[in-house]
């Protein structure tokens, strides 16, 4: 059984997200795009080593 969505963003809150933003910059810098979160998420877990690289990169953290 599957359970109703209960909220899910308008398209220009989801476009304005910190999610949002993050795949617009792995699609500039590191010349990855995906078409849905799913993909995104899968690319996460298939790829950990670049994942977190492109956390550390994207949140500038040092």
């Amino acid at each position: 059984m599957s359970r109703p969505i209960l909220w899910e963003p308008t398209e220009d809150r989801a476009a304005a997200s910190r999610m949002a933003d993050y795949q617009k910059w792995l699609a500039q810098q590191k010349g990855l795009s995906f078409d849905d979160y799913p993909a995104l998420w899968q690319w996460s877990v298939d790829n950990l080593e670049p994942f977190w690289q492109s956390i550390w990169d994207y949140f500038d953290l040092r």
